[in-house]
Formats: C-alpha cells, structure tokens, sequence
C-alpha cells in the first residue's frame, strides 16, 4: 500500500496543474541574514555529524555539491539520498547540482554557484537564498496547508505555498534577485517595508531599492531556467559515459537515481534495460522497457522494442519454466496461490483444421474469470510453455494429466480443462 501511495504522489507531482497561488504572509521582515562564509571550508571525508530534525533529502546531486551544518562544523559532499536537516547550508560549485526533496515532497533544484540554507517551523520548511538559479516546486497537499513556506531573497521575502516559482540571486555581487512567477501569483514584503502583489506569467527584478522592472515571462525563459537549475541533464550525460566507458554497475546506479528523481525520463529505462539484459536480469530488462515504451512509443518503436520484448518475454518464460521443472517436487508440495486458477488450452477433439479454435475458446473463457473480483488468472502464456515443455521432456502423457502437472507448477489452486468438437 505504501509503494501504491509513493507512486501515486510522484504522478500528482508532475501531472497536477500548477496553476495556484502563492500566499501573502504577515510575518515580520527581519532582513537577509548575513552571507555566510563557508565556501573556504575543507571537506570533511568523514561523514557529517547526525543530530538535528530530518527535513528532506537530496534526491539527486551531481558535480560538486557540498552541505555544511548549522554549527560550520565543516562542509560534506552531498550524495544522493543524503539526509536534509534544519539548519544545513547547501552550496553548489562550477559544475554543481542538485535536487532537493523536502516537507511536503516540495522539490527545490539549485544550479552552479548556488548558496542555501534550510530552515523548518514547526511542519513547514522556510529556505533562504543568497546566490544561484534556483528553481522551487510547491506540491498541493491533499490535507491542505496549514501555514505557508518563508522564502527569503536578496531585497525582501514571500510566503511560497504551491506551484512552480524560479529565483536568480545575486545576493554576494549585487545584493539582488529577479523572481519568475511561472505558475503561481505572490506578495512580497521589501526591504523598505512595502507590499506588493504580482501575477502569474511575470518577471520580478528586487534589489535593495526596492522593485526594478516588471516584465512578462518570455516563453523561452521557462525551460532555460528549469534546464540551468536541474541536474537531470548532466547526471545523463555523466550515466552516459559511465555506459560508453563500460562501468555498467556504476552506470546503472546513476541512470537508477535519475529515475527515481525524474520517473519520466524515458532514456534511463531505455538504458536500464539494456543494462539488465547484459546482466541477463530479463524480469528487470522486460520491466524497464515497457516503461520506455509507454513513456516514448515513437523512440520505442524506433529501437525496435517491441518485437525485442516478445522474445525476451519468451525466453524469460522459457526461463521460469526450467526452474519451475527443476524445482518439481518443492513446488508441488507447496500450498498453492489463494483464488488462482488457470486455465490450460482446450483440447480438439475434431479434425485439425479447427485447433485453431483452440486458442480464442481458452481466451474468451479467461477473458470471463478474469472479470471475478478477487480471482487471479494465471498467466497463459507462461501456462503452455510449460505444457510444451512437459510434453517433451514426458512424451506420451495424455492432455489432462499434462494440465493437470502444469497447474501444480504453477501453484493453481483452481484448474479449468476442457475441450471441443465440431460436427
């Protein structure tokens, strides 16, 4: 059930509208904190300290990220699926990215020369921004928020809810920011101590004047800004090489953290699965191309996927039925799977012209069963590869004993025989 509901948030996250609002804060404005001076710190090859409340993770990094703790007891790579706490200081080198994941399952993405830090109220999280491209996702909570996020910026602060919002900081050169509302409306509170509200679709310049330049969004700016502060690119580009390179482990582990990062990403499945079949994990091969076909059936198609499926679908089932025979005697005297039933081909008891009814009689039988709620059906296919391979290791044995064994295989704890003739 908790895979179910996981999945299930990872499509909320991509799929829902994001076309909500940012809302209006009346909390006090105490300004920018100081820039904090981190950069020169060694790094640590030990791994960081452990106390603190747990805020999020880092869902996927590559190039130079490093964490630093509240205390600057030292900086820390940042790896993916390393723990987030309130209080840490992530920054980003020349080649450095990240995505963050936090409360909420609110993603946060930071390109190059970025410098953060990350706070937490109670069961919401705040961030601060000093420097970088930085891109915030707000999930809409099914329960509702209670309280809105605090950011804070070069120039002044707003109060981050939900939708898709980009900030470009200058805080350590020029002390100011420029806010693009792709999907999401706000109020900020300056420096000055003014209020102002802003509209969805609208670029924002703030400094330590107060408000420069309002313009619309360019329609091109978007995907620039989502590309510059995503590390999905370069990790691609990174997994790649690790391929052409020949280090298949390492290759998979970064193509694997991409997806789980980024579940649409098409190629990581493609490469996945090659990678899998490689390995001759054919359940994992099988499994990671259907995803790349379903994801992009043109590149699928392209590669020629689906006919390499049918016969890696074959072999794998040739596969299962090998062991299944070798391991006879313990399968059948295991309990067999509750409310399974499977339903081997009808036998012809007429000429042989009509065996080829044979198929479409068995499948509008199960294409029934399979409408009874809680009644599994046990895979066809798989069924007669294991009737044919019975059939030629045990020559001679009569239909219905042969269904009968298979079944067995199988764990059926139901099995429905039949045949026909015509007159």
């Amino acid at each position: 059930m908790n895979n179910i509901v996981k999945t299930g948030r990872s499509l909320i996250r991509y799929l829902l509208p994001m076309s909500l609002l940012v809302f209006f804060t009346t909390t006090v404005w105490a300004g920018l904190p100081a820039v904090p001076d981190v950069t020169h710190l060694t790094l640590q090859s030990s791994a960081r300290p452990t106390a603190g409340q747990n805020i999020g993770k880092v869902e996927l990094a590559v190039g130079d990220v490093r964490i630093v703790p509240q205390d600057h007891s030292g900086a820390y790579s940042a790896f993916t699926g390393t723990e987030l706490r309130a209080g840490d200081i992530v920054f980003t080198g020349d080649k450095g990215r990240c995505r963050l994941q936090l409360l909420g399952e609110d993603i946060v993405q930071a390109g190059s020369h970025a410098l953060l830090q990350l706070g937490q109220e109670k069961s919401v999280w705040n961030l601060t921004v000093w420097d970088g491209a930085i891109t915030l996702y707000g999930l809409p909570s099914l329960l509702g928020r209670k309280k809105p996020h605090t950011v804070q910026i070069p120039g002044g602060m707003f109060a981050f809810s939900t939708g898709k919002l980009g900030i470009i900081s200058d805080g350590r050169q020029s002390g100011k920011s420029r806010l693009l509302l792709f999907n999401t409306s706000l109020k900020t509170t300056l420096d000055t101590g003014s209020t102002t509200q802003f509209s969805e679709g609208q670029q924002v310049q703030i400094g330590p004047e107060g408000i420069g330049a309002t313009a619309q969004i360019p329609i091109t700016l978007e995907p620039q800004m989502t590309r510059s502060s995503s590390p999905e690119e370069p990790a691609m580009a990174l997994a790649l090489q690790q391929f052409k390179n020949n280090s298949q482990d390492n290759a998979q582990t970064t193509f694997s953290h991409i997806q789980a990062a980024y579940p649409f990403n098409a190629m990581a499945s493609y490469y996945l699965g090659l990678i899998a079949l490689q390995k001759e994990d054919l359940g994992t091969a099988i499994s990671q191309w259907r995803r790349f076909e379903k994801l992009d059936p043109a590149g699928a198609t392209q590669k020629d996927i689906p006919k390499q499926l049918t016969v890696l679908i074959s072999r794998q089932m040739k596969k299962e039925v090998q062991q299944a025979l070798a391991n006879e005697k313990q399968l059948t005297d295991s309990a067999p799977e509750p409310n399974s039933v499977a339903v081997p081909p009808f036998a012809n008891r007429g000429g042989t012209k009509f065996e080829i009814l044979s198929k479409g009689i068995t499948a509008m039988v199960i294409a029934d069963l399979a409408k009874v709620p809680g009644l599994k059906v046990l895979e066809r296919a798989k069924l007669q590869k294991l009737m044919e391979e019975i059939k030629l290791s045990q020559s001679g044995m009569v239909n219905d004993e042969t269904a009968a064994k298979a079944g067995r295989l199988l764990r059926a704890e139901k099995l429905v025989i039949g045949d026909y003739s015509v007159e």
